[in-house]
C-alpha cells in the first residue's frame, strides 16, 4: 500500500451515493474528521484518538467484503498509526496537525 491509497478514507462517505451506509455503519469515521478533531483539541488522551483511528478499519470491515482493497488500506493505515503513536503524547498530536 502507498500512502496515496489512503485518500479513499480521507473524506466522509457520501450517503447519497451509498444509501445503506448509515444503516450498516453506526459511527462513520474519516481522516478529515480525525484531522478536524485534532485541530479543535477534541482529544484529551492519545487512547481516544487511537480508538477513533480504529473506527476507520471497523467501518471498512462492516461495509465491505472481507478481502476488499479498502479493508487492506484501512488495516495498513491503522497499523501505521499504531506504530507511530507508541509513546506519543497528546500535545504532539496538536503539533502534528499544525505541521501539515
Amino acid at each position: 500500500m502507498k500512502v496515496s491509497d489512503a485518500f479513499i478514507l480521507s473524506e466522509p462517505v457520501d450517503f447519497d451515493d451509498y444509501l445503506d451506509y448509515p444503516t450498516i455503519v453506526p459511527y462513520p469515521c474519516s481522516l478529515s474528521l480525525l484531522r478536524d478533531r485534532i485541530s479543535s483539541h477534541f482529544y484529551r488522551r492519545v487512547a481516544a484518538f487511537r480508538d477513533h483511528v480504529k473506527l476507520l478499519l471497523l467501518d471498512a470491515q462492516l461495509y465491505n467484503e472481507p478481502e476488499s482493497y479498502i479493508i487492506k488500506i484501512a488495516d495498513a493505515l491503522v497499523n501505521a498509526v499504531e506504530q507511530f503513536l507508541d509513546g506519543t503524547e497528546i500535545h504532539y498530536l496538536n503539533e502534528l496537525i499544525q505541521f501539515r
